[in-house]
């Protein structure tokens, strides 16, 4: 019988160090011999795609994606960990597909934001959160309004456009040119 894998997430506002952490934990992989895999979803191209690029310039090579299921047909027999960067991008599908890892013994590291602008949680970070089996870390940043290690939302900064449309995206992808971390008494959805 195959032992049960692990699920590690790791959650929180924009610039937290959630991808930090990840690429932290990808380098004690590979320090210590252990295959892994690396992947992200191919919307992230801020700064290039196949890498996980951290907004400090950490970065780390990755197979960008553009569906759940190509992670596991991308998938190798070797492979012992699967670190997956920005979760929230992905279809409803990458839960089912961590779930198959886990139950092939995988060890899975998953990093995205939690919640959207609005401060609602992303349907497949909440139930992963939910469902992992070993640790979820919630990660803070600073609050660009009060300057305290308190943020735990997003602000979405209008962009020269109109309020309906600023509502109508849950996702676009973007940095500190889009978005702000805040905590919860200076948050707003504008």
């Amino acid at each position: 019988m195959t032992k049960r894998g692990k699920l590690f997430m790791i959650t929180g506002p924009m610039f937290s160090g959630k991808s930090e952490e990840l690429i932290k934990r990808i380098r004690h992989y590979s320090r210590n011999g252990a295959h892994f895999q690396v992947f992200n979803h191919i919307l992230d191209d801020r700064y290039t795609i196949n890498k996980i690029v951290s907004h400090s310039q950490l970065q780390w090579n990755s197979i960008s994606v553009s569906e759940s299921l190509k992670i596991l047909s991308s998938l190798l027999n070797e492979t012992m960990a699967v670190f997956i960067d920005e979760i929230q991008f992905f279809d409803h599908g990458i839960v089912s597909v961590i779930d198959v890892m886990i139950a092939k013994g995988l060890i899975v590291v998953a990093a995205g934001l939690d919640k959207n602008y609005r401060g609602e949680f992303f349907i497949n970070t909440a139930h992963l959160m939910e469902t992992a089996n070993k640790e979820v870390m919630k990660l803070r940043s600073i609050c660009t309004i009060c300057k305290k290690r308190n943020a735990t939302l997003t602000t979405r900064i209008p962009v020269s456009e109109s309020p309906s449309s600023h509502d109508k995206d849950e996702i676009r992808v973007g940095g500190a040119e889009s978005y702000e971390p805040r905590c919860k008494k200076h948050h707003s959805i504008m």
